[in-house]
């Protein structure tokens, strides 16, 4: 794993955190997202090289924004030390996914399977999925690898998720109506 690189750099926790409030407010302010259930959590994955359980952390809930769009996260972060009262981590895995609430998947970024690595022998397995959210189909010539130096944060994915909302804002009022409603958090991974 690379621990050296621009905004997926390791953080102490504090500062993540911080960094984390500051974006979703910001989006909030804007009226783009109404509220979320996103919440961090300790957590613990099984190194198969070493043997051991490495301490995490996991950010983990939905979004919800504008449009009735949803955005699910589930995102890992591995606890490279812990110190003084401090902890600093760095992402390991994540799954930011958008759909319509009632209709499907717009895009998806994630690092969760190793299609690229193995099928085109990309060096990592940051990718993104694009949909047919009126019918939730894969739009599988759009699934694209995008590298480590260019995975999203979870901010930069909503301003992308932003941007396509208003750039579908006429077609999307066809599907849900009201493109100013926000959809309901909760109803499960549907």
């Amino acid at each position: 794993m690379k621990t050296n690189i621009g905004v997926h750099a390791p953080n102490s926790f504090s500062t993540y955190e911080q960094i984390h409030e500051t974006v979703i407010n910001q989006f909030r302010d804007s009226h783009f997202i109404h509220d979320h259930t996103l919440k961090f959590s300790p957590w613990r994955r099984f190194d198969d090289v070493s043997g051991k359980n490495v301490p995490q952390i996991r950010l983990n809930g939905e979004i919800g924004c504008r449009g009735k769009i949803l955005i699910r996260v589930d995102k890992f972060l591995d606890v490279l030390s812990n110190s003084d009262d401090s902890l600093v981590i760095q992402t390991i895995s994540y799954a930011y996914n958008a759909s319509v609430q009632g209709f499907g998947n717009i895009f998806r970024y994630d690092n969760l399977d190793d299609y690229f690595v193995v099928n085109f022998g990309h060096l990592d397995s940051h990718h993104k999925h694009n949909f047919n959210w009126r019918i939730n189909q894969q739009k599988w010539e759009e699934l694209t690898w995008v590298g480590y130096e260019n995975w999203p944060t979870l901010g930069q994915f909503v301003s992308e998720l932003e941007q396509w909302y208003w750039d579908n804002r006429d077609e999307l009022a066809n599907y849900v109506g009201d493109t100013d409603g926000y959809p309901v958090l909760g109803l499960g991974w549907d």
